[in-house]
C-alpha cells in the first residue's frame, strides 16, 4: 500500500480514493488519508471519481471482498432475488469500486491473507495474465487443492523446516500438498501411479497412496504421539482419503 501511495504522490495534482468493502476496511483508508487522498467504503464512493483508486483488503473471509458475513443488512435491502452468478451484488460493488478511477486502479491483498475470489477469477483469465503479482501473494498456479480444486498458497512448515502448499480457503478447507522432505523446496506431485518432486534437481521418489480410488494422494510421514502411538505413513489427501500404514 505504501509503495502505491508513493507512486501516486509523484503526481502532486492528482487525487486518490482508498476504498474498503466495509467500515472495518475503511479504517485502512483512514490511516493513509492526507491531502488528495480519501478513505471510504465502496458504498460511499458511488458518484465520486478520483485519478487513482486503491481497493484495499481484497482478501477472503469475514471482512473480505466479497464479504464473508452472511445476511449483510445492506445486501438484504438491495438484493430482491437470487442472481445468476455467485456474489452478484458483491460483483456490482466491485465494479463500482473499479470504475471510480480516471487513470489507474490497484487491487491490494494484505500480506499472509488468502486472496479474494475476484482476484482468483482474474488470475484464471488469460486476458489478465501478467497484471497480478503472483509472487507477492505466494500463490502456486500449477497445482490445485486436492480437496476443493481451488488455488493454493506456498506456506512454511515450521516443524520440518520446509515448504508445503495449503488451500487458499484455509481454515474452511484444509487441503494440502506436501513439500519434499529431501530438498525442502519442491512439492511432491503425482502422475498416475508415480510420484516425484517438482524440483527438477531433486530425484526423490515418494510412494503414492495404494487405495484404488485415490488418484492424487502421496504417502507422507505422520508424527506419532509419545506414549500413545508411533510415527506412521498417511495419505496426503486426508480427509478425503484416510489410508494409513505402518512405517516399513
Amino acid at each position: 500500500m505504501t509503495d502505491i501511495l508513493k507512486s501516486i504522490k509523484k503526481d502532486p495534482t492528482s487525487s486518490a480514493l482508498v476504498l474498503g468493502r466495509t467500515r472495518y476496511n475503511e479504517g485502512v483508508g483512514d490511516r493513509y488519508s492526507e491531502p488528495g487522498i480519501r478513505g471510504m467504503t465502496v458504498h460511499k464512493s458511488k458518484g465520486l471519481e478520483a485519478d487513482y483508486v486503491i481497493v484495499s483488503e481484497m482478501c477472503s473471509g469475514k471482512h473480505g471482498f466479497p464479504i464473508g458475513i452472511e445476511d449483510d443488512p445492506i445486501i438484504s435491502m438491495l438484493l430482491t432475488e437470487s442472481g445468476e452468478f455467485p456474489n452478484d451484488e458483491e460483483r456490482r460493488l466491485f465494479y463500482v469500486a473499479m470504475t471510480r478511477a480516471r487513470k489507474e486502479v490497484w487491487l491490494q491483498v494484505p500480506d499472509s491473507s488468502a486472496p479474494s475470489e475476484f482476484i482468483i477469477e482474474l488470475l484464471k483469465d488469460k486476458a489478465y495474465e501478467g497484471l497480478v503479482d503472483v509472487q507477492n501473494l505466494n500463490l502456486q498456479l500449477k497445482y490445485k487443492c486436492p480437496v476443493c480444486k481451488s488455488l493454493m498458497q506456498i506456506k512454511d512448515n515450521k516443524v520440518k523446516n520446509g515448504k508445503f502448499l495449503g488451500c487458499i480457503h484455509y481454515p474452511r478447507c484444509s487441503g494440502t500438498r506436501p513439500g519434499c522432505p529431501n530438498c525442502s523446496t519442491g512439492v511432491l506431485q503425482r502422475t498416475a501411479d508415480e510420484g516425484s518432486c517438482s524440483n527438477g534437481l531433486c530425484h526423490y521418489i515418494p510412494d503414492v497412496c495404494p487405495r484404488p480410488d485415490c488418484k492424487e494422494g502421496i504417502l507422507v510421514l505422520i508424527p506419532g504421539i509419545p506414549g500413545r502411538y508411533s510415527n506412521f505413513m498417511g495419505c496426503s489427501s486426508y480427509p478425503e482419503c484416510n489410508h494409513t500404514q505402518p512405517l516399513n
